[in-house]
């Protein structure tokens, strides 16, 4: 079973989700490796191709990269990699970071479209609280955080581009609506609790998987929860009984386990939404800190401490 210690998306991944993105990074490595050696943009296509029209499209292709101009892929990629956030694995040490970025869009969310093509990204704010933090993460991924005024009765958003959406894809979940592709737990989270199963894991992993699934539960308090006599907590909604059982079973059991100071209670069976047609989960939380005054405190309290370290990886790498 794949672990945290496995995930390693690099800039061939993020390339491969772009159209004809493959072939379009391997010709610019060609081209740019012959420019690099001296020869003129001319003879960089004459060496790399044999008809006229071929010949021709290199030469403007190696004249626009000698430029400085970057095929569409690249720009992708030198967006994240110029952020800190690829290579993405256990030693990137923005990982918790991004992880937070994950666990909001999951749990208050959208990343609609039929492929990451044409995936529109956003996070819905609720209140002043979570515009404050989801402005922090934006701050430190290096994001321009503009709020958008929902349309009739929806929430405010704010929404994340089209690169950040691919590395999403990989690391987080798939575009669509969670209740057709039935996206129980974030990948990235996967991993993690697949680490904390293996008693193998090393000790920095652990405690990197630990924290991860924390922030998963605690980013599930903070914007999801509304606290009041019951503190209840309703899951996402899936086309599926099944689905939303398991997502249940899976979320109650993560938050027991990393977070002790609070018990999590799952229903004995998902609710149905007559209107939709849909099932989804509810988890009632008990605890002395089950307070939204306590869990926003917390999630404040963590997210500055991720913030200072990831600023901190920052200057060091620029050092």
């Amino acid at each position: 079973m794949a672990k945290l210690c496995d995930l390693e998306i690099d800039r061939t991944d993020i390339v491969a989700t772009y159209e004809n993105g493959p072939n379009d990074y391997d010709l610019y490595c060609q081209i740019m490796a012959l420019l690099n050696k001296g020869l003129s943009p001319y003879r960089v296509g004459k060496a790399l191709r044999n008809t006229r029209d071929e010949v021709s499209s290199v030469y403007r292709k190696a004249k626009a990269y000698q430029k400085g101009v970057l095929p569409r892929c690249m720009k992708g990629v030198e967006k994240l990699e110029n952020n800190g956030l690829l290579p993405m694995n256990l030693d990137n040490p923005k990982l918790p970071l991004w992880n937070l970025l994950v666990s909001a869009n999951f749990w208050r969310g959208v990343r609609s479209g039929d492929s990451i093509t044409s995936s529109t990204n956003y996070i819905s704010v609720i209140n002043s609280d979570h515009e404050e933090a989801i402005k922090q993460i934006f701050d430190a991924l290096g994001l321009q955080f503009k709020l958008a005024k929902g349309i009739g009765s929806r929430p405010d958003y704010v929404r994340y581009p089209s690169e950040r959406g691919r590395l999403m894809e990989l690391t987080g979940f798939s575009t669509g609506r969670k209740r057709y592709n039935e996206t129980l737990i974030p990948m990235c989270n996967e991993l993690a609790i697949a680490s904390l199963k293996d008693l193998s894991t090393d000790e920095q992993e652990a405690l990197v998987a630990f924290l991860m699934g924390r922030d998963l539960m605690s980013s599930l308090l903070f914007f999801r929860c509304k606290f009041d006599e019951t503190t209840r907590i309703s899951l996402h909604s899936f086309e599926t009984k099944k689905a939303a059982q398991k997502q249940t079973k899976a979320i109650t059991k993560l938050g027991n386990q990393v977070m002790p100071g609070l018990e999590f209670c799952s229903g004995s069976k998902p609710a149905h939404h007559t209107e939709t047609g849909t099932y989804f989960g509810r988890i009632t939380v008990v605890g002395k800190q089950a307070t939204q005054e306590a869990i926003n405190k917390a999630y404040f309290k963590r997210l500055e401490e991720v913030v200072r370290r990831s600023r901190q990886s920052t200057v060091d790498l620029n050092a």
